[in-house]
């Protein structure tokens, strides 16, 4: 996919199945590609503000986050996109699918949401640090 697409930058991207794409970056973008990567077309996300991350939860389900405490989840494999309230107006800079129905994001402040519900509610922990987190990994126990 090319750096940039209609003039926007692409910061995410996550792959739902085997053909299908979805990318997010400034200003809201949201494209979505049903064949591999070859095309892409956009998909309205609601939002102006910059969607940094992107997980996709199952084969339907996706999340992606960004500026301004911007939580969207899309259940239709990124056809469509509803706004979640979080309950924080920070920065999401990431978000990491722990498995079908749970998510963990993290951001600006040192914020940490966790969702069990695949992204229709969220719930704020306590990270104990005032620092900008720009990552999250899924540790598996071996």
């Amino acid at each position: 996919i090319n750096a940039e697409y209609m003039g926007e930058q692409l910061i995410g991207l996550s792959v739902v199945d085997n053909n299908t794409l979805v990318a997010c970056g400034e200003d809201g973008t949201i494209l979505i590609s049903h064949d591999k990567g070859s095309t892409w077309s956009s998909r309205p996300s609601g939002k102006s503000s910059n969607l940094i991350g992107l997980t996709s939860m199952d084969s339907n389900t996706l999340i992606a986050c960004g500026e301004e405490g911007t939580i969207l989840v899309s259940t239709d494999k990124g056809q469509n996109w509803v706004a979640k309230d979080c309950g924080v107006a920070s920065d999401i800079n990431w978000v990491v699918g722990v498995n079908d129905h749970t998510a963990v994001a993290c951001g600006q402040d040192g914020v940490l949401l966790v969702t069990t519900n695949k992204g229709a509610t969220w719930t704020f922990k306590d990270s104990e640090v005032d620092a900008e987190l720009w990552g999250l990994a899924v540790l598996q126990p071996c």
